[in-house]
């Protein structure tokens, strides 16, 4: 009777070696990628459990605008009492198309920046109207500081009076 060979051969020997050799290959390359999708995942979690760095790049990333804008900054610049005049004479301001404005827990935010106003009530009113007139923005056109501040959006080509 013949005897039967007990073991490996070298053949399987070497297959099963480079089997090993090839799934400890992959490991090395893709466990740098492993590593930095968990360095990611825990800056995310680190940002979400303080909820005011989160707003901020919330707000900041939700209201930038997804394609170019078509800004024209004013031309003369507007006069913070040119502005309230033509308001309080019953003008309208139209919000730029495709800006995005946004109000997040008080925190206002256009165009990717964060917006700190002295009225939260007329802000307010900015991301919620693309028109504007003296009724949106009310008792607000009487606070100096919001008409100079709305001034400033109005000169950055933000908002603009309907011609």
């Amino acid at each position: 009777m013949r005897q039967r060979q007990q073991g490996m051969t070298a053949i399987g020997f070497v297959l099963i070696a480079a089997l090993v050799g090839l799934f400890g290959y992959g490991l090395i390359r893709l466990f740098p990628m492993y590593m930095t999708q968990m360095k990611i995942r825990q800056m995310m979690i680190d940002m979400i459990s303080k909820p005011d760095d989160f707003t901020k790049w919330f707000g900041s990333f939700v209201s930038t605008p997804r394609h170019e804008l078509d800004i024209a900054a004013a031309e003369p610049p507007y006069a913070p009492e040119e502005v309230l005049d033509a308001l309080q004479g019953g003008e309208t301001l139209s919000r730029l198309s495709g800006l995005r404005v946004l109000n997040i827990n008080g925190s206002f935010f256009i165009n990717s920046e964060q917006l700190e106003t002295v009225d939260a009530k007329a802000a307010d009113a900015l991301c919620r109207y693309t028109e504007l007139g003296q009724a949106e923005l009310g008792d607000a056109l009487n606070n100096p500081a919001f008409v100079e501040e709305l001034t400033g959006l109005i000169n950055q080509g933000y908002w603009y009076f309907d011609e």
